[in-house]
């Protein structure tokens, strides 16, 4: 198989529905395949681009796992087994659920040169992610309705139709699986609100083995993965499919029509075609064409160390170890930028001491920190405007600046507890400083003294200060 099919190139690519210009690309947000930005098409659409750039981490689990990162990134036949998989869906997905549940429509593939890698476009959905939930949450709770209605009965539906992979994207085990489903209004017959689930996110970032629940890995990944006779990425055992396909093929054509199950039936073809392909490559060719979509390698010798492996792996160490040595100025540069303001150790103790007396100070960090995260859910639609504005206005009031600084500081004066405790206290008690009554009562109870101790100098501070007095935390 020419290693060429793999590397930068999209047989079915469509380049001007990727026309958007690079500079007018809104970022939207990262996950573990992909990085996602806002643009339009060439007819003037808005669309979302995600161009598979991985993470570091998804990159290291598959390279150790598979020879390579994320096969989208490199593999374009991948890349057409992943749009066979959306064609598919987006027939079989309304046939399951009617208009509850969708797939966003395909708008085109291509290769990124900006990114060195394979980007999809998709439809811009006009919706949100499930609302955060508070004690004051405007929103309604729709997670359970996501997890009954749609997440459990669709991996049902996956698993019957061979999408084997699939359940990984649809919540089977996955602890972060509920931000691959929006929810958009639409309207109804009656002029009352309604909702339906867009299901966005099909194309996972690491094999599917790391599920919340071990017993979801051992009774259900790690069986299908001996079944395929891989690490279960995304696979679709097209047998079953296929059958699957002549089984409901009198519903299907009463639901679409003729002419699409014919093309189900084609796009099958298709996918069975593609991830066979990309299935084959050995593990050795995956790790030379990802460096080789990277730029790093020619194909002269791509060719040449496809068969010497001891020499490809050599030179792979020793490229690894050049660009960390390579990196290795900008990243101490970049954290002496961020620890300037602390190696000053007079500027260090004037903070320490400012956050150690200071209530005022302790609570105007708390809140910038605050402000941050609630205008970065903003953003990405955790929250709504009226939310957003109610829950700043909150945040400006005493009590719950009070609150959020107390808590921080709880949080922050453990870490030291856990080291007078653990390290200091075995010292004192080796030392007889401190009796084996006293360090077992240390043991128990520091966490708790840190604590009182922290909210009995509040409750000094608020006394002389004539302020509410902390009389429930200190208790």
């Amino acid at each position: 198989m020419s290693l060429s099919i793999h590397v930068g190139r999209a047989s079915n690519a469509r380049p001007s529905e990727l026309g958007a210009v690079p500079h007018s690309e809104d970022w939207i947000g990262a996950g573990r395949s992909a990085q996602v930005f806002k643009t339009r098409d060439a007819s003037g659409r808005r669309v979302v681009r995600k161009i598979f750039t991985g993470e570091p981490v998804s990159k290291a689990v598959l390279t150790v796992l598979t020879g390579a990162p994320n096969p989208y990134t490199w593999c374009a036949a991948a890349v057409e087994a992943a749009v066979c998989r959306r064609r598919i869906l987006s027939v079989l997905v309304p046939y399951w659920f009617g208009d509850r549940v969708r797939v966003p429509f395909y708008g085109g593939h291509a290769w990124d040169a900006e990114h060195l890698a394979f980007a999809m476009v998709a439809e811009w959905i006009d919706g949100r992610h499930l609302p955060l939930q508070g004690p004051d949450a405007t929103a309604e709770d729709l997670l359970p309705e996501l997890w009954h209605d749609v997440m459990v009965p669709l991996q049902k539906h996956l698993v019957a139709s061979g999408f084997d992979g699939l359940v990984w994207q649809a919540g089977k085990g996955n602890p972060v699986a509920a931000a691959n489903f929006m929810v958009e209004e639409v309207p109804t017959r009656d002029a009352g609100p309604a909702h339906r689930w867009v299901w966005i996110d099909l194309e996972s970032g690491v094999p599917a083995l790391f599920a919340l629940n071990p017993l979801a890995t051992l009774g259900y990944y790690l069986p299908r993965s001996l079944h395929h006779g891989r690490w279960l990425f995304d696979d679709v055992d097209v047998d079953v499919l296929e059958a699957y396909l002549d089984v409901h093929d009198e519903p299907l054509q009463a639901d679409h029509g003729a002419a699409a199950v014919d093309e189900l039936r084609a796009a099958a073809a298709d996918l069975r075609r593609h991830q066979d392909a990309w299935r084959s490559v050995p593990r050795l060719h995956r790790s030379i064409a990802y460096e080789q979509s990277r730029r790093r390698l020619s194909d002269s010798e791509a060719e040449f160390y496809k068969t010497r492996p001891l020499r490809w792996y050599g030179r792979m160490l020793r490229a690894a170890v050049a660009r960390q040595w390579s990196a290795l100025p900008e990243r101490l540069a970049r954290w002496g930028r961020r620890l300037r303001p602390y190696l000053d150790p007079l500027r260090a103790l004037r903070a320490a001491r400012r956050l150690a007396v200071s209530q005022r100070y302790r609570a105007h960090i708390s809140r910038r920190l605050v402000m941050k995260r609630l205008r970065s859910w903003k953003r990405r639609r955790f929250l709504t405007e009226v939310e957003h504005r109610r829950l700043s206005r909150q945040l400006r009031s005493q009590e719950v600046s009070a609150y959020l600084t107390d808590f921080g500081v709880h949080i922050a004066i453990k870490p030291f507890i856990k080291v007078l405790q653990w390290f200091v206290l075995p010292v004192l008690l080796a030392s007889g400083a401190v009796g084996v009554g006293g360090a077992a009562l240390l043991v128990v109870s520091g966490g708790s003294i840190g604590r009182t101790a922290y909210t009995l100098g509040r409750f000094v501070q608020a006394t002389s200060q004539g302020l509410d007095k902390p009389w429930i935390a200190l208790v």
